[in-house]
Parts: structure tokens; sequence; C-alpha cells
């Protein structure tokens, strides 16, 4: 060994100091720099000085010399409790006291010697020990810290249970999840279960039952628990057991977490993919969900009687052009309500689009029963319609389609239904027709024309913007995007939107990839339902041409806050080859953290973060992490040269923005998105 050890030896006796020289000549020996020091004061002035690997520490220091007594322990165990927790501490004695050789050794001593009994050596073997010791010491107290750190962070709960005897012990992040001090429970199973809701205690149980059975798997529940205040918290509580040398779980450790806010939030995601935001009425996708169980049914019960109606409001869009879209919207909400005045409450409205909705009734007894009902929807909604000061006169024309027992597949259902509503509207206003295989005949529909093309204040108006490379300014990609107004500006779609951009792309053929990139913008709610998930992989695998990449966009607060629905769509798409970014990052949360767990593979930066005066060590810091770590990167809202400017500084490569392309209309050829041109750099 070539190395030399700094060693602070703590020493009032010069013999004590004369017999360790000696030691230390002996074949053997550590290679010490021997560091006097006689008082305290020395010590630590040695010790700030430099770095050392030991400190050899007399026991009986501050004794006197002619009193080799227990009393100097006192200043010996003052300094082990000041130096230990950062240096190797070796305690030299004259005598054993066996009491104050244990106090001292428990204030964070390493090791003692025996003056006299101990050789060069062993002195090297101890003071390498004792290194060794500090150091797992100093790893365990990081490793603590980094834990308290990351629990405290997170807000969670650690909790553990006994299984032998029952007792529970969690950290004090209670109090503030539950405003309840750990103590006041007293250890026990039972006061837990106490927090649980009444309705839940036995699922509660079973759970924990399960987990005995089968404790190689992971324990998880949600259940509401009850706050100091008597109200309840939804609480998400997981955990797993630890298994003795037998295979049997002794014990089990968790967290709790508390789960309220983003439950809510998946509930309203979930509220938002299956309902029409403006009316509240449920969506297409849900109609067809719903339509397909009664179908099933029928063919279960063959006396089973299911009707559906398409219903397409007359003359609407005159109302709309005329008196505004905040009319048109009030005129369709009305209508929603007087559909529902005509319905049982167990009957289905929904918003098919537009001006168009669906009805479903179930467990008719008669094929009548349902004619009655939409003539009662007819004559409600030929009533004038009086909102904000105006008297308007709305009618519709009812498409009627009945299905006994096992009837056709749910599509074949709506597309009679829907056969039938032309008929009516070629028949005259507010008029109803059932179908029946006559209808299937195009004479039937003699000069009928559909209306003009109708647009109310929310139906989505698909628009496309250019994704620019910076520092060419060559067009390299689009993002697809809808205005759901005349004045608002691109929003991500809804699946009212995804369905709109579907029924686009079907009917024009694709030609040879124009855009390298393709970045679709959706809202979480395209993700929370079957139905609406299949047509928007129906839209990715028809942007998927030629050369195109296609992109999924999800809102920034959706990914931080959704639940395990929004989690497994993302990890369905992915799975089938599409990216998947963080759309306006930065815009509320910036978290890297989200980027650092995974699930995703990039982000889309907020306009925010590029706003005047903003954090240009927050922007760097951001693209940095996402070049560093193989993530995908583009910045939005790109208003200005300026802008554009930071962002390559920062080492961003691709934007989007007004300065550098406005959106425009898909047309009905959506495949002439990209025209390769290069943007000015002139300042707006």
């Amino acid at each position: 060994m070539n190395e030399r050890w700094r060693a602070v030896v703590v020493e009032s006796d010069p013999r004590g100091i004369e017999e360790l020289r000696c030691v230390l000549d002996q074949p053997g020996a550590p290679p010490l720099d021997l560091v006097l020091a006689t008082t305290a004061g020395e010590a630590r002035v040695a010790l700030d000085a430099a770095p050392c690997e030991v400190i050899l520490l007399d026991l009986e220091f501050g004794a006197a010399a002619d009193d080799a007594s227990a009393a100097g322990c006192v200043d010996a165990l003052a300094l082990v409790a000041e130096f230990g927790a950062r240096w190797p501490v070796v305690l030299l004695a004259r005598e054993d006291h066996p009491e104050l050789v244990d106090r001292t050794l428990r204030s964070g001593a390493q090791d003692l010697l025996l003056r006299g009994q101990f050789n060069g050596p062993a002195l090297r073997r101890t003071i390498e020990r004792a290194r060794m010791r500090a150091s797992l010491v100093r790893e365990l107290d990081l490793v603590r810290r980094r834990y308290v750190l990351a629990t405290e962070a997170s807000h969670d709960v650690i909790w553990e249970w006994d299984i032998g005897t029952g007792e529970v012990i969690c950290s004090a992040a209670l109090k503030e999840l539950l405003g309840i001090d750990p103590t006041e429970l007293g250890g026990r199973l039972d006061s837990w279960i106490e927090l649980v809701h009444p309705s839940e205690h036995t699922r509660f149980r079973d759970g924990l039952a399960r987990l005995l059975e089968q404790p190689l798997e992971r324990f998880r529940i949600e259940c509401r628990m009850r706050d100091r205040e008597r109200g309840y918290r939804m609480i998400r509580l997981q955990g797993r057991a630890v298994i003795d040398a037998h295979g049997r779980p002794e014990r089990m450790v968790g967290s709790l977490r508390d789960v309220t806010y983003a439950r809510a939030e998946v509930e309203r995601l979930m509220h938002d993919a299956h309902h029409d935001a403006l009316t509240g009425a449920v969506t297409r996708g849900v109609l067809l969900d719903r339509v397909r169980q009664a179908v099933e049914r029928g063919r279960r019960r063959p006396g089973l009687r299911t009707a559906v109606m398409f219903i397409d409001l007359d003359r609407f869009k005159p109302l709309n052009d005329e008196h505004g879209h905040a009319a048109g919207d009030a005129a369709l909400i009305e209508v929603v309500r007087r559909l529902r005045g005509c319905l049982r409450p167990a009957d289905t409205v929904a918003r098919m689009g537009g001006d168009e909705f669906g009805v479903l009734l179930e467990d008719l007894d008669g094929a009548r029963d349902a004619e009655h009902v939409a003539r009662r929807i007819l004559a409600s909604l030929r009533k004038p319609f009086q909102l904000d000061g105006l008297n308007l006169d709305l009618a519709a024309s009812i498409g009627l389609v009945v299905v006994v027992g096992d009837g056709p597949d749910p599509d074949e259902v709506l597309r009679r239904a829907d056969r039938a509503m032309y008929h009516a509207k070629a028949a005259g206003r507010a008029a109803l027709a059932i179908w029946s295989s006559d209808l299937e005949s195009d004479e039937e529909l003699g000069e009928f024309e559909l209306e003009p093309q109708r647009r109310p204040a929310d139906q989505p108006r698909l628009v496309v913007r250019p994704v620019v490379e910076l520092i060419s300014r060559a067009t390299v990609g689009a993002e697809i995007g809808a205005c759901y107004g005349p004045d608002s500006p691109p929003r991500p779609l809804d699946p009212i939107g995804v369905e709109a951009l579907l029924r686009l792309l079907g009917g024009a053929a694709p030609q040879a990839a124009r855009a390298r990139l393709i970045d679709l913008r959706v809202s979480a709610s395209c993700l929370m339902t079957s139905t609406t998930a299949v047509t928007l992989e129906h839209v990715l695998d028809a942007l998927s041409v030629g050369s195109n990449r296609v992109r999924l966009a999800l809102p920034e607060d959706s990914l931080v806050l959704g639940g395990d629905e929004l989690a497994a769509g993302v990890r369905r798409l992915r799975a089938r080859g599409h990216a998947v970014l963080v759309d306006d990052f930065g815009e509320r949360y910036a978290p890297l953290a989200l980027l650092r767990r995974g699930g995703v593979d990039g982000a889309r930066l907020a306009p925010r973060m590029l706003e005047a005066g903003g954090d240009e060590a927050l922007l760097e810091v951001i693209v940095q992490h996402c070049l560093r770590n193989g993530f995908e990167l583009v910045a939005t809202g790109v208003d200005r040269e300026r802008a554009a400017e930071r962002l390559i500084a920062a080492g961003c490569a691709l934007a989007s923005g007004p300065h550098l392309g406005e959106p425009r209309p898909l047309g009905s050829d959506p495949w002439s998105w990209i025209r390769p041109a290069a943007v000015g750099r002139t300042e707006s």
C-alpha cells in the first residue's frame, strides 16, 4: 500500500502519543500521517483544514493525567457525537469501562482498542474496518435522506403491517393526507379499517385476504377513507408482501396516495368522451354501443322490440346564419331538452353531429309505441322556440326503424334509420318516415337533395399548420387541430373532430407522402372509449401512408392527471408504432418527471415557454434534457423572429406558429397540405 492516511489523534496525554508512535514503527502498521490535537479546539481546526481517513480518540480525553478514571469519557462522548457523523472514529483506552465504552460506541464510534494490547497489523485492520463501516453508514444515511426527500416530495404515506403482531406503522405524511396523527390510530389494523367507508369494508378485507393467499402478487385498491373533518377522500392503497425464509408473508409494505382529484379528472374525461360538450347528449359512439347491446339482447329474447330514430332539424342553417351561432347553440340545447321530455328516463338521446340527433328506445311493447313517441317529438319540436327574446320556428324530419328480436347488425340498424330520415326530408318539412325495404330504392328519393353543409358554432373546422425546420425554414411536417368557433384558435380534436377527420380522409385518395411528420392533436377523451379509440386508430392508419410519420399529441394536464384508462390507451397506440407527445408542455406543470418515467416519446413546448422575458435557463434545461435523452421536440406558438432565435440558441430544431405559417382549412383534398416553401425571417 503506497497511499498515506491522514489521521487526527485527539490525545492530551504525551505517554499515549509515544505509545502510538511505537506501534506505527512496527511491520504491517498502517501508513499514517499523524496530526496531533491536545484539545477539542485543535481537533476542530485540524479537521477543518483537510479531510482525514480516521480519528484516533483517547477515551479518557479530558481527564487529569493522574486520574485514569471514566470521568474523561464524558468529553470523549461529546467529541464522538460531534465528529462521528463525518469521519470514522476509533477509541483508544487504557482500561475497559464496559458501560462507558458501550455508550461511546452507540454515539457513533466505529471501534475500540486497549492500549498495550494491539500491534501495528491489528491497528491497520481496525482502521480499515472503521473506514469501511463509516462508508457504509454514510451511504445508508444518504439513502435514508433520499428516501425521506422522495416520500416528502411525493406526499405519499408509507406504511408497514406486521402480519404476526397485527401492528401497523406509517409515516407522518398521514397527517397531511387525512389530518390524522399516526399515533391516534394506536398501530392496530382495525383502527385503519375503521377509516374506510363502511360500504367498502368487505372489499378492503377481501383484498388483504387475497394478498395473504397470493403473497407474490401486488396489492392495489382504491377506496374512500375518512379524514379528520369526517369527510371522505379517495385513497389509492398499494403494496406488496415481504416473504420469510419459508415462503410465507411476514409483513406488508406499501403506500397511500390521495387520488381524489385525479379520479375526478378521469371521471370528467370519461364524461367528455361520452357526452357532447354543448348539449350534454351522449355521442354517436355511445349510441352505437347501446344499439349493439340492444341487438344482442334481442338475439336472446326473440320478442324484444327496439327502435332507433335519426332526427334532422329542418332549416337550421338559415336560423344559424340569420341570428348567429349563440342562437344556434341555444336552439340545439333546447332541442335536447325537448327530446328528453318526450322519452322515458332509460331511453337514449345522442347528438350525431351538427343538427342531427339519434334516439334509442328499448323494451317496447309494440311497433306503434315507437311511432307514437316519434310523433310526440315532431309535435314538441314544431312549437316555437323562445330564446333570448327571439321567437324562432323550427321543425324536424325523423327516420324511424323498429327491430324485433334477432335483427340486423348495429351498423345496418343505424344505416336504415339514416335512410328513413332522408326519405322524411324528401317528403317535406316536419315529416316522419318509417323504414321498410321499399325505401331502399333510390327512385323513392325523387329530386330530393340534402340541405347545404351545416356547421354550428361548435362543429369542428379541421385545420392544418406547417411544422418548420428552424435553421433552413423548410417545411418538414404538419400539425392537425380543430377550431370550434369562428374566432377559435386551433385546439386538440375531440371525438366529434376525430370522426370528422376520418370522414374527410376516407373520401380522398392518398397521394405520395408530402409530409415527413404529422402531429395529430387530440383530447384525452378520444382514448377513453373503445368506439372513439377505434376511430382514432383508423385515422392514424389513414394518415400513415408513404413515408409519413404520425405522432399523437395529448394535452399535458391530461397525461399528468389521467388514470389507468388513459395510460392503457397510450400504451396501445405506442405498441402500434405511433409516437406520443406531451402537448402544450410547460403550460401548467413542465413536468420533466413525466418524460423521465417513460410512457411518452417527446414534447410540444407550449407558447408560454416563448413569452417575452421568459426564463431562458428553463427553456434551455428542457430542450437539452429532451436532446440528451432522445425525446422528440417541437416548439409551438412561435409568433416572432426573436422567439425562433431563442429556440435555435437553446438547440430546438423544429417549430410551428404564426410567424412560421398560419393554419389553413383541410379542404376536399386533404393530401395537398404541404407545399415546400421557405418561411421569411423578418420580424413581425
